[in-house]
């Protein structure tokens, strides 16, 4: 017999046994959830049939939980290997139960309190005078009632059913939810409801946490590990893949449940996962070091409770003895191999090859880890890590550490216009920029997209920190040659301070990423360090827009009319619709407090609508009612027009429903919207033209409109701001300009409103300089539609009683 055949079954002895786990059979293992199969566990559904966890060797059944289950009891008597649970899992172990946590999937616990009641005024603490459904079994629950003085013994406790309708049916006042669940079906009920969360009381725990036993880890290592990672993997899948996994879980999982709620908890997770800012999985030592301190404040742990054996570590240490034997075995196994290499390098030099391309797939690997492909910049994981050491190395040298978030401003829209390959190529010449503007010592990073971050440490006033972020800002809007295009591009960013505003490392890039947003909300291409305040706004703006998305269904909204007189004769010849907010706990709201919160949101869609037909149907009721012609001016906002998929038809067939002429319909726009070059604008402003409705220009003089636009869009009227009327005087300079802007106005066909008179001085003038109409507080304040017709009424018999004079006068004067 030859030696290359024995050569050859050796070679592939050799193979088997490296291969050999790919073609073992699947070991079965078994998932506890915490509840029913909902996506609340996505990521679990996606790496199984995605064949994640197959790929690791893995055949795993995932098992949901009936509600008041015990979901620890299974994963500790061998019926499950894994399970999820909430930060109760720090108790159990504090009382001796084995359990290790392996990985966090919600940064933050979607548990809520929910409320119906509308006056709650009294904060939370008036929960101790309602009855209440309480999952006592949570202790995240009893840590918040602890920490808010709330004695437990004093509430009216029903035993928790799980069922919202029980709260809709007004059986408890309050109940324990989850922010992903239950305010759907409230909502669905269009009611109004209250949320408390922990939070409010600096109770911010992880939630939805990963665990196993001891034994699991001891005996099955690898099995761990595979299992982590590939949940990890599947849930990074869902959340960027939520549509297929919703019709995943109605077709496999779930068919009870619907899409709409499905559709609503995936929606509202992104909050709770944060999977934009934080790496799937991760968790925080000293954030779980700051939850055993609130629970040990509280009593709800032992002092003595040791942190480290609870959290998993994928890479432990060998003990002392297992390192030796297993040094002893691979020396062993080392002397076979090196035999065994050396003889296949005497038959196949090219086996050099293969060991230089093993190395380099290491370090591609390493990079694919650590950097970012399309920059070369570190990256999301390798920011995490940083941020940790330096904070670590500031505590220690009593430094500080600035922390900058940076967004490129309307990057989107460049891409989107001239493609990704543009987007990239400015992508990377913005991150050069950075690297050659910021110090070497300090650290950039790119976090995905647009954004990126900068670790500077030791940075000793806040000039330094301005100065800094004035010379990013500066290098980074200078034009970007691409392609032979000429293109430019800001920036945004928020900066936060350790330790003036927090010595978290998590809390420190969420307050980054708080400022970076309030740099765009005051008009981009600058910067804003992070302030206590700017979290109160941000919290009261979240607030809001959580309440907008009940306003309409409960009917919250309401009308004031204003009148706008002709100057001359003092009729009412048109009334402006203003929209007033009669919020359930604030009271009256005005449009400045709500309105733009509602165009960011997009929730000025629905509004508009409301609006528009509202008060035209209003105004038709008032002539036929009265008998009267009246012109009905109503507010637009410029999200409106630039929605691609708003349309005006729905206005134009609701007057033809009504029957009401086009022509009694003004719409006001802002001189912005006018200057903006959009083909859906001008569509719009157009469609509006054609149907025979009015358009007029608000706060007129406070923009930069042209002639050209004004013939363009057929615009009817100019309403001249009330910052030129409220200086109004004899021979003044604002005078002059009233006077100018309303020749030209004459001149073009265009008839002029004046905003805001207050005094009869200023009619005068106006009247004197030819202005048509008015509109102001000394004709009168807006009123709701009641007072307004009232109005109405008391105007037209004013003017039939003058009729009526004028006519006895003529007649007596025949009679002589």
């Amino acid at each position: 017999m030859s030696k290359t055949p024995l050569y050859m079954l050796f070679i592939l002895a050799s193979l088997s046994l490296i291969y050999a786990p790919s073609v073992l059979a699947l070991e079965e293992v078994t998932l506890q959830l915490k509840w029913k199969h909902t996506f609340q566990f996505a990521g679990y559904y996606a790496a199984k049939e995605k064949g994640f966890y197959k790929e690791r060797g893995l055949e795993v059944n995932i098992i949901p939980a009936t509600p008041g289950q015990d979901v620890i009891k299974p994963v500790l008597d061998g019926r499950a290997h894994f399970g999820v649970s909430d930060n109760s899992l720090l108790q159990e172990r504090n009382s001796g139960k084995p359990i290790v946590m392996l990985s966090v999937i919600f940064q933050h616990s979607p548990l809520v309190f929910l409320t119906l009641e509308k006056d709650f005024t009294k904060g939370i603490h008036s929960i101790q005078d309602n009855s209440a459904m309480l999952e006592l079994s949570n202790t995240e629950i009893l840590a918040f009632l602890k920490k808010a003085n709330i004695d437990i013994n004093q509430m009216t406790l029903v035993e928790h059913s799980f069922d919202p309708n029980d709260l809709i049916n007004g059986k408890v006042d309050l109940i324990s939810a989850y922010s992903t669940d239950e305010p759907f079906y409230l909502e669905k009920a269009n009611l109004y409801y209250k949320s408390f969360s922990p939070r409010i009381l600096d109770i911010d725990f992880y939630g939805d946490n990963l665990y196993t036993s001891e034994s699991q880890i001891e005996e099955h290592p690898k099995r761990v590990k595979a299992f982590r990672e590939a949940s990890i993997k599947g849930w990074e899948y869902a959340m960027n893949n939520k549509e297929e996994i919703i019709q995943l879980i109605l077709l496999k999982y779930n068919n009870q449940t619907s899409y709409d709620f499905l559709r609503y908890q995936a929606d509202n997770m992104d909050d709770l996962i944060q999977p934009l800012l934080v790496e799937m999985g991760y968790f925080s030592l000293e954030r779980w070091q700051h939850i055993v301190e609130t629970y040990q404040d509280l009593n709800m742990l032992g002092q003595d409770f040791k942190l480290d054996p609870f959290l998993y570590d994928p890479n432990p240490k060998v003990a002392l003895a297992v390192f030796y034997r297993s040094l002893w075995i691979a020396a062993i196994i080392l002397v076979c191999v090196s035999t065994l290499a050396f003889y296949l390098l005497k038959i196949n030099r090219r086996l050099d090859l293969a060991l230089l391309e093993s190395q380099n797939a290491k370090n591609i690997i390493w990079q694919e880890a650590n950097l970012d492909s399309l920059t070369n910049l570190p990256n999301r994981r390798n920011f995490k890590n940083e941020l940790k050491s330096s904070l670590d190395k500031a505590k220690h040298d009593k430094l500080t550490v600035a922390l900058l978030y940076l967004d490129l401003d309307d990057f989107k829209a460049i891409n989107d216009f001239y493609g990704h390959d543009v987007g990239d190529k400015l992508l990377i010449e913005a991150a050069n920029r950075l690297v050659k503007t910021v110090n070497k010592t300090f650290g950039i990073f790119r976090l995905g997209g647009d954004e990126f971050t900068i670790i500077a440490e030791n940075l000793t006033s806040y000039k330094e920190i301005e100065t800094l972020s004035q010379t990013i800002l500066e290098s980074l809007s200078a034009p970007y040659s691409i392609n032979k295009e000429s293109l430019y591009i800001s920036a945004s960013i928020g900066i936060s301070l350790y330790p003036e505003h927090t010595s978290k490392s998590d809390t420190l890039l969420r307050y980054a990423d708080e400022a970076m947003y309030s740099s765009k909300a005051l008009g981009r291409n600058q910067y804003q360090i992070f302030t206590q305040q700017l979290h109160q706004d941000i919290l009261y703006k979240m607030q809001v827009i959580q309440d907008l998305r009940s306003a309409l269904k409960n009917n919250e909204f309401e009308l004031h009319y204003q009148p706008i007189v002709s100057l001359n004769t003092g009729d009412i010849k048109k009334a402006e619709a203003l929209i007033r907010w009669n919020h359930p706990i604030h009271g009256i709201t005005m449009p400045l407090e709500f309105i733009k919160i509602a165009e960011e949101t997009s929730h000025i869609i629905e509004i508009g609508d409301w609006v528009f037909k509202t008060a035209s149907s209003q105004l038709k009721q008032w002539m036929d009612k009265l008998q009267l012609d009246l012109t009905m001016s109503i507010n637009t906002s410029p999200a409106q027009y630039q929605h691609k998929n708003t349309s005006l038809d729905s206005w134009f067939e609701h007057l033809e429903s009504l029957n009401l002429p086009p022509q009694n319909i003004i719409i006001e726009i802002t001189e912005s919207l006018m200057m903006k070059e959009n083909t859906n604008i001008e569509k719009k402003l157009i469609e509006f033209c054609h149907q025979g409705i009015q358009v007029a220009l608000d706060d007129f003089g406070t923009g930069y409109s042209s002639l050209t636009h004004l013939n363009k869009f057929d615009i009817d009227f100019i309403k001249i701001d009330k910052s030129f009327i409220q200086h109004l005087s004899q021979h003044s300079q604002p005078l002059e300009l009233c006077e100018a802007i309303i020749i030209m106005a004459h001149k073009l066909g265009l008839s002029v409103i004046a905003e805001g008179i207050e005094t009869e001085e200023q009619r005068q003038l106006l009247m004197g300089i030819g202005c048509d109409y008015g509109q102001g507080y000394l004709f009168s304040s807006p009123m709701p539609a009641q007072a307004f017709e009232a109005l109405l009424k008391s105007s037209n018999s004013s003017k039939e009683q003058f009729k009526l004079m004028s006519s006895n006068n003529k007649l007596g004067q025949n009679k002589i």
